[in-house]
């Protein structure tokens, strides 16, 4: 929480994430920070879209799902999420911008092969949205730039997500 600085010190911060396995982390797809709601936005008008938007376009991307697996004649398999490696390669097709990011993200964090197919299978329906054969610099920049923190197994700490600085390179 922003409003709150955490008061641990780097040794205790270090201690507590060696206690989380990698291969643990690297099977979570999504990790968001959840602030706290003050109480002024709590009696406010809600601004958000409503639970029946939200259950259409979830639905909407469903379909969008099934219809690609099915015109690609794959079976057995009915949303992103139950993706191999093949189907990652045949289904989600990057742009050369999405590529560099992504190029220079597993570079520079020393992401696992499964950091980078979970990257991919969640930009897929961001991509869908926007109605995209290929996943784009902005559908994938949406997966690696959640304000969540990125563990890194290989290096054992916290590291800082994807950012802007990336972003320009990639254009």
């Amino acid at each position: 929480d922003s409003s709150h600085a955490c008061s641990c010190l780097p040794n205790e911060i270090k201690r507590y994430t060696r206690k989380i396995s990698g291969p643990l982390l690297d099977r979570i797809d999504i990790h968001v920070a959840v602030p706290a709601v003050k109480y002024q936005d709590m009696q406010g008008k809600a601004a958000g879209k409503d639970s029946a938007t939200m259950r259409e376009e979830a639905q909407r991307a469903r379909e969008i799902q099934l219809a690609r697996f099915k015109a690609g004649g794959t079976t057995g398999i009915t949303c992103n999420a139950a993706m191999g490696a093949r189907e990652i390669q045949k289904y989600c097709p990057l742009s050369a911008g999405a590529q560099n990011l992504l190029k220079m993200a597993m570079s520079d964090f020393n992401l696992s092969a499964r950091a980078y197919a979970r990257i991919v299978k969640v930009a897929r329906p961001v991509a869908d949205h926007g109605k995209l054969r290929r996943v784009s610099l902005n559908a994938l920049s949406a997966p690696t730039t959640l304000p969540m923190r990125q563990f890194s197994r290989r290096q054992r700490r916290f590291v800082r997500p994807v950012g802007s600085r990336y972003w320009r390179r990639c254009e």
